[in-house]
């Protein structure tokens, strides 16, 4: 501590709780106070509580963690959307060219219709569950 250029500290200790004898984080920071001889008078240090700094580390890190999680779960949801997409194209297509299908606009809008339907019922279903 004394060899230190400016005669400054800083570090990290472990305390416990006297009361529930948990561990508690701090930084420690030291310096010396001289005299106008330039003698050491008396040393100051300060404690710091990173008990608090560290529980929003490891929330921030939880939360960098899920928001990964979500991303991915977006793109591939979003990849599943467009390949159901290509098909659905590649279908409506196909019924046009057998001239089964005259009005694609119609078509979409009937399965539009068809799957709000669908959705409606499952939603229906969940409410009904205890």
């Amino acid at each position: 501590f004394f060899l230190h250029p400016g005669g400054r500290f800083r570090g990290e200790l472990g305390l416990l709780d006297p009361k529930t004898a948990a561990h508690v984080p701090v930084e420690a920071i030291s310096g010396k106070v001289l005299s106008e001889h330039g003698e050491v008078t008396a040393i100051v240090t300060i404690l710091h509580d990173q008990t608090e700094a560290m529980e929003k580390n490891r929330l921030y890190d939880e939360l960098k963690k899920a928001s990964s999680l979500l991303e991915e779960k977006v793109s591939d949801a979003t990849g599943e959307l467009v390949r159901q997409n290509e098909l659905l194209q590649r279908l409506i297509g196909k019924l046009q060219g057998e001239h089964i299908l005259a009005e694609p606009e119609a078509f979409t809008s009937k399965i539009d219709g068809d799957m709000t339907a669908v959705q409606r019922l499952s939603v229906r279903g969940f409410e009904d569950r205890p």
